[in-house]
């Protein structure tokens, strides 16, 4: 199910009709300011939000831990150090066994850590790495070191620290941020907690929907600490969260009077010898999700191919194909192959002037044009690896997707980087992060089912974002649901696509 899309704030800016039901991703400034009009909407003190998200952390501990556990939590002098000595004093209310360490002098505590400081007794001072503690072997290790103002790189008795943690082969619970990581995204830092549970607070942390981050944040568990589900942020931001608000914005109903003729007709430029089932499922995807008609371009020696698994799809020979088409939309390169042949049907598709979906080995063979002239709703859907053959190298994620925004401000293009939190990038800037699908996913032919979603909804009418959008959040949404019965390791692409229709009736509810 979509993970984010009960407990999470709406914002209004003016981007776009769009962007007015698009979730922004939060900076670590907004999120301060979120604790700010919590305070003053429910007229409760910071101290008392702190004890509202010690109070969550210390539930979620309840239920993972036994009173057998001994915890020993590790407090910096920030408000982040504050709700860890709220946690020990209310973990020791519930009987367990807790040892609390203060890393910083005393005079820098923060207003409210202090008061949570003196109503603790027992706290062992860390000064020097001598002081590190000797872990039991039953030792549950609670970071509340560093929270998400954190910044700079890690040094000095700090960084001592974190590497012994680091070192420790006991099981490690963030509070809020792994310490020493970095909440937003300007760049990653290079050393930071490892934790194995992250428990953060409100929503992610734009750091979080990166691969960087697993090492160190391990399993994220977004805790509701009672914070205002209205609070509308100043922030002006580009990164938004493409979930259930957003896609019922834009998903259109289907008209009583409509016929096939109006749902529009998607073509498929797949498929080759001994890689048909990419082409099947592209074709089958498309018709699931609402295309009136669905003709597969294909080698004509591989016809009885589609006519025996979907028998709904039309056939075209591939070699008849020409820039004047019939087709609303068109799709190409699921299992298409790299060779001549393939090259000019892109050619033709790119000369076409038509609403265009590039997948796989379509993006290896742009790569080989000069002065490519895309139709104003075009969308690529390359993987990491393809983004990087399409846009250069790259030596993180976040080099990766700036050039992925330049490459689409540049060729006027909407991208879909896929992958966890798949992004779909526009031409203007703006970066939609998904909030479907599950690690079941990464297995062969998915990015085939994705292209004929894609293709069939431009084929009905929507612009370049708005398919890619809807067919993204969809895509995933179905995997989800088929991955409740199956499980990740059993999740295969045709499982997605007999899923498609229950995802929509749960998309559609809210017309």
């Amino acid at each position: 199910m979509p993970i984010f899309s009960e407990n999470i704030i709406r914002v209004v800016n003016t981007l776009s009709a769009k962007m007015n039901n698009a979730t922004p991703i939060l900076t670590a400034s907004d999120m301060k300011d979120w604790d700010s009009y919590t305070m003053n909407a429910q007229s409760i003190t910071s101290l008392q939000l702190m004890e509202q998200a010690a109070q969550a952390v210390t539930n979620w501990i309840i239920l993972q831990y036994s009173t057998q556990h001994h915890f020993c939590i590790f407090c910096g002098t920030g408000n982040n150090g504050g709700d860890g000595f709220a946690i020990a004093r209310q973990l020791r209310y519930q009987g367990f066994q807790v040892t609390v360490y203060l890393i910083g002098n005393t005079d820098a505590l923060t207003e409210d850590a202090k008061v949570n400081y003196e109503r603790l007794s027992g706290i062992k001072p860390i000064e020097k790495s001598s002081d590190f503690p000797h872990f039991a072997d039953n030792t549950i290790i609670v970071d509340a070191i560093l929270g998400i103002g954190s910044n700079r790189p890690l040094a000095g008795i700090y960084l001592e620290l974190v590497t012994y943690l680091n070192q420790s082969s006991f099981p490690v619970v963030s509070v809020d941020i792994p310490s020493g990581w970095y909440a937003d995204l300007h760049q990653f830092a290079d050393n930071a907690v490892r934790a194995h549970h992250t428990l953060t607070f409100g929503t992610y942390k734009q750091s979080f929907l990166f691969p960087e981050s697993e090492k160190f944040t391990g399993d994220i568990t977004v805790l509701d600490i009672g914070l205002s589900t209205d609070f509308k942020p100043d922030t002006v931001t580009n990164y938004f969260w493409s979930d259930t608000s957003l896609i019922q914005t834009i998903l259109q109903p289907i008209r009583q009077f409509s016929h096939k003729g109006t749902h529009g007709h998607a073509g498929l430029i797949a498929g080759s010898e001994g890689m048909m089932g990419a082409a099947v499922l592209a074709c089958r995807a498309s018709m699931r999700t609402g295309a009136g008609k669905t003709t597969g371009i294909i080698p004509s020696s591989q016809f009885s191919v589609i006519h025996q698994t979907t028998p709904e799809v039309l056939v075209k020979d591939v070699l008849t194909f020409s820039e004047e088409n019939e087709f609303q939309a068109i799709g190409i390169g699921s299992g298409l192959g790299i060779n001549d042949r393939s090259l000019s049907l892109l050619k033709k598709a790119l000369n076409s002037h038509k609403p265009l979906v590039i997948d796989a080995d379509a993006i290896h063979l742009i790569t080989s044009l000069n002065d490519v002239h895309f139709h104003a709703d075009t969308i690529l859907t390359p993987h990491v690896k393809e983004a990087k053959k399409l846009t250069g190298d790259a030596y993180n994620s976040l080099h990766l997707l700036a050039q992925c925004l330049d490459y689409c401000k540049t060729n006027k293009v909407t991208l879909v980087l896929k992958g966890k939190f798949t992004r779909v990038i526009d031409k203007e800037g703006n970066v939609f992060f998904n909030t479907t699908g599950n690690p079941g996913m990464a297995s062969a032919g998915m990015g085939d089912v994705l292209t004929g979603i894609i293709t069939s909804l431009a084929a009905q009418g929507y612009n370049g974002l708005d398919a890619a959008l809807i067919g993204v959040y969809w895509h995933g949404y179905a995997a989800d649901i088929a991955a409740e019965s199956l499980g990740y390791p059993s999740l295969i692409a045709s499982d997605v696509i007999e899923q498609l229709g229950a995802a929509y009736l749960q998309m559609k509810i809210s017309y």
